[in-house]
């Protein structure tokens, strides 16, 4: 699963949420304060490269792309997350690494 944030940083989505073996951010600009500022919502910079995302965002921005059983399979990988130390310590945003693309 992706985050796209458009050039001009007006507007996020999610893609390849039946994709639950990754997480990123997709962006143009690879400034992490202006990725979070896009995303809104309570998102925050992690560090240079990631940006803590709201887990609540994700889930009311998925839309119906996805089947009913899918929200059991992301707290799954939110629960391995945790593991890796990839979710916060109040474990209310998902870490996700900012990939620069064109």
């Amino acid at each position: 699963m992706f985050i796209k944030i458009t050039a001009d940083a007006n507007e996020t989505t999610i893609h390849e949420a039946e994709t639950l073996t990754a997480f990123e951010i997709r962006a143009t600009d690879g400034n992490a304060s202006q990725a979070a500022t896009a995303i809104g919502n309570g998102a925050y910079v992690a560090d240079d490269q990631h940006i803590w995302v709201p887990i609540n965002w994700i889930l009311n921005n998925v839309g119906e792309h996805v089947p009913q059983e899918w929200k059991l399979g992301f707290l799954e990988m939110v629960d391995y997350a945790k593991t890796k130390d990839w979710v916060n310590e109040e474990e209310t945003h998902l870490q996700a690494h900012i990939e620069v693309v064109s």
